[in-house]
């Protein structure tokens, strides 16, 4: 009985997604539909101009903070389950690292803002770690996470020796 009644409902199923309405292309919307998103161009001289008069300092420390804003929620999505992976969340702690490297003019604070990324990556690569060891990752991203921890030590002991050279 069941054997007949779950290839009947499958076609069901299928003539039902078959029958929905699709979009053809002459029902694809007009170019004005679209012109009320466009920047005029008043609005767009403005942004022009203000991107002009902005000083690069102004606009790194604009980064710096973009990046750890960025940095924080990311990492509250990864602790708390969200898809966020670990490549994404490496991707974040670099782009948070140069923004802070860009704006740090002392040795100790870059030398500060690469233990905090070196910690960052000793986190990831624990939690994969501990991933892989219950079967929930494969152990090439543990491997991967191993490696990314790692690299970062190396630019670790890299700041810390250019800093004995001054």
């Amino acid at each position: 009985m069941y054997r007949l009644l779950v290839p009947l409902l499958c076609c069901f199923c299928w003539t039902l997604l078959l029958a929905l309405p699709t979009t053809s292309l002459a029902q694809l919307p007009s170019e004005n539909a679209f012109a009320s998103q466009r920047i005029n161009a008043t609005e767009r001289a403005k942004t022009l101009f203000e991107s002009s008069q902005a000083q690069p300092r102004d606009l790194a420390l604009a980064r710096r903070k973009a990046a750890e804003v960025s940095f924080q929620r990311h990492m509250d999505g990864y602790r708390t389950g969200a898809p966020v992976t670990h490549a994404i969340l490496l991707g974040v702690a670099r782009r948070q690292l140069e923004a802070k490297l860009a704006v740090l003019d002392n040795v100790a604070g870059r030398i500060a803002a690469h233990e905090e990324y070196w910690e960052t990556t000793r986190f990831i690569e624990e939690i994969a770690h501990g991933m892989a060891v219950i079967g929930r990752y494969g152990s090439q991203r543990y491997i991967q996470a191993h490696c990314d921890r790692l690299d970062a030590e190396m630019q670790l002991q890299a700041a810390r020796a250019k800093s004995k050279e001054k």
